[in-house]
């Protein structure tokens, strides 16, 4: 049975097809360091003093994760200082960029000085100097004019303090990364599951990200779900009437974004039940079976092809046939990709099979009318289900 986690980053690697993405996206990352941080669209340049910014682009259940692990075990084999960070263990966490300073402060165990630094600056940073300015002038919003007038003063006031004492931290923070990266082995902040967190505290670590950790010889690839982040940025800066302005607001933060695409089935995912029919000598059932679902040429998400194929595994030990496999698969990817399906075969399971049925017409109805389903999905709907269809139609001829 596969299982729904990060996948080994040896295995990954084994893959053709995503090792060769996550050698370009290495390359692309090695490409912006030799060119001193500036972005790959000069207009859109970053300042030379900044880390280099990569997001790793999906939606929920894409393998973001295992993009992370096989990136990180490439800066590994350079022998690169790297530190991944699982942002959603620390969702209960008041402040997790100060939690993520400490995961950084045990990498510093045999340092007393620079953890000693490290300290102090997590203490100065939880004065939250930057975040007080925000939260004053969000809560006088409303206020009447001289009110916003003599708050503006106030603020004026405080500015050039609170920028003394961020300039402080962010030296601070870049003298401790030193001790991490150079120019050879550059130190490799890798952090997952954003889409974890509440989408303000994604943001907020993400922005906090990109100020505090600086420098040539730092490299911060973040996996994200964009779309979650781009609506949180359209009603934070209440960017409502312009829909390009988050999309643009999140290539100002990162040199380069990688979009995870939906994938086609690969040896990856059939690797458990391959070595299953391996083992009961079915060659032949193995090579038309992977042949016949190959012949799908179906897009899914990484999840739902390890969940796709765990439906069908569970069947394996009573017995098998080409034709049974077949069957398994596509009622798996029915489920799998139509709630509707699943709901309804649970009470109606030979009945669906069968076209002229009630309870084909009365869940062909519901999956037409449903908002959340495409064109193009009903159509894959009635692909799937006249394969399925067919073959039964066969199984029963042979029978007879």
């Amino acid at each position: 049975m596969l299982i729904d986690k990060p996948l080994n980053a040896r295995l990954l690697l084994e893959d053709d097809a995503t090792r060769e993405r996550i050698d370009h996206i290495f390359e692309i990352i090695e490409e912006l360091r030799r060119a001193n941080g500036k972005h790959l669209n000069e207009e859109d340049a970053h300042s030379e003093d900044s880390a280099i910014t990569v997001s790793i682009n999906g939606a929920w259940g894409t393998g973001k994760s295992s993009y992370l692990k096989g990136l990180e075990a490439r800066y590994k084999d350079k022998g690169c200082e790297t530190l991944f960070f699982e942002a959603w263990r620390f969702n209960e966490e008041p402040d997790i960029f100060i939690a993520l300073l400490t995961e950084l402060n045990n990498l510093l165990a045999n340092d007393s000085q620079a953890q000693k630094a490290l300290r102090s600056l997590v203490k100065s940073l939880g004065v939250a100097a930057l975040a007080g300015v925000d939260s004053m002038l969000k809560s006088h919003l409303k206020v009447g004019i001289e009110d916003i007038e003599k708050l503006f003063r106030i603020v004026e006031d405080r500015i050039p303090v609170e920028t003394t004492r961020t300039r402080q931290n962010q030296k601070s923070l870049n003298n401790i990364l030193e001790k991490f990266g150079g120019p050879e082995k550059p130190f490799v902040l890798l952090v997952d599951d954003l889409d974890r967190l509440v989408p303000e505290r994604a943001y907020n670590l993400l922005e906090r990200l990109r100020f505090y950790f600086r420098g040539p010889n730092v490299i911060i690839i973040m996996a994200i779900n964009d779309e979650v982040i781009n609506r949180f940025v359209h009603k934070h800066y209440e960017m409502d009437h312009l829909a390009q302005m988050s999309e643009a607001f999140l290539d100002k933060i990162f040199h380069y974004r990688f979009e995870i695409p939906y994938s086609f089935l690969t040896g990856l995912h059939l690797r458990s039940i391959n070595e299953h029919l391996a083992l009961k000598d079915n060659h032949k059932i193995r090579d038309e079976f992977e042949a016949f679902l190959h012949s799908l040429e179906l897009r899914l998400s990484h999840r739902k092809w390890i969940n796709v194929i765990n439906r069908i595994e569970g069947h394996l030990d009573q017995g098998v046939n080409v034709e049974a496999l077949k069957t398994l698969s596509l009622i798996a990817l029915l489920k799998e990709i139509f709630q509707d399906f699943n709901h309804f075969y649970r009470r109606h399971e030979e009945a669906l099979i069968d076209h002229d049925s009630p309870a084909f017409k009365e869940l062909s109805k519901k999956i037409e009318e449903n908002k959340n389903i495409s064109g193009d999905e009903v159509e894959l709907f009635n692909r799937l289900m006249n394969e399925l269809n067919s073959i039964r139609s066969t199984s029963k001829e042979t029978e007879l």
